[in-house]
């Protein structure tokens, strides 16, 4: 477990940690986030907690993986299923959890990194570009289930 180097002390990150997930799903009806390995055959997660209570998950796809919107190349991947918890919301979070993840990936050998985030939800949006992420496509309307675009 590590801190997260910009957020107080009480934060602290998990990184693929089961152990610390389903310590979180035992007992609590959590939201899909917190399912991937389970919905999508994910494996990689950053979770974060306080004090055990979780405040933040997102999930990251590579090639192969079950990807509900991109299909990946090498060295690529996704984030994807991202949430903050209501009760840490407005606390930088999401910014600095992915800057975390692009860090930890690039160590990895990961060369591009996509998130598809609804044009709608502005926090996410500002939160991946307040870390350099750019907007390289809009899609507005998928017509049939399952499409995935390559990237």
């Amino acid at each position: 477990n590590d801190h997260l180097l910009d957020l107080e002390k009480e934060y602290e990150i998990h990184v693929n940690d089961f152990e610390a997930l389903n310590r979180i799903r035992r007992n609590r009806s959590m939201s899909k986030e917190f399912y991937c390995d389970q919905t999508h055959r994910s494996g990689r997660f950053y979770l974060v907690t306080v004090n055990d209570e979780p405040a933040y998950i997102h999930w990251v796809f590579f090639k192969g993986d079950d990807s509900r919107f991109l299909v990946m190349k090498e060295r690529q991947a996704e984030i994807n299923y991202v949430i903050t918890m209501p009760g840490f919301r407005g606390r930088n979070l999401c910014s600095e959890v992915a800057s975390y993840t692009v860090r930890d990936l690039a160590e990895q050998g990961i060369e591009k990194i996509f998130v598809v985030i609804h044009s709608d939800n502005i926090a996410s949006l500002k939160a991946f570009c307040k870390i350099g992420f750019v907007e390289i496509n809009r899609v507005k309307r998928i017509f049939r289930m399952n499409l995935r675009l390559s990237v």
